[in-house]
């Protein structure tokens, strides 16, 4: 069986490897969070005005709804 580079096949060293890709599993989906928000922020910020915003459709569905509802 051949092993990964950089994976450790011990026994102490496979458990302390296994939990460090633990956290490292979460930082990178932290990360990308993160960089998919500030991504997105950018790209609202430099695209045309003329399309609403997520928050504006939202806002603007929700009344749509209300009005829908209270008829």
């Amino acid at each position: 069986m051949t092993y990964p580079a950089g994976y450790n096949p011990s026994s102490s060293g496979g458990r302390r490897g296994s939990g460090s890709s633990n956290s490292g599993i979460f930082l990178i989906i932290f990360l990308l969070v993160v960089i998919i928000m500030i991504g997105y922020t950018i790209y609202n910020a430099t695209r045309p005005i003329t399309y609403p915003s997520a928050a504006d459709f939202m806002i603007y569905h929700t009344f749509q709804l209300d009005a829908i509802l209270s008829h």
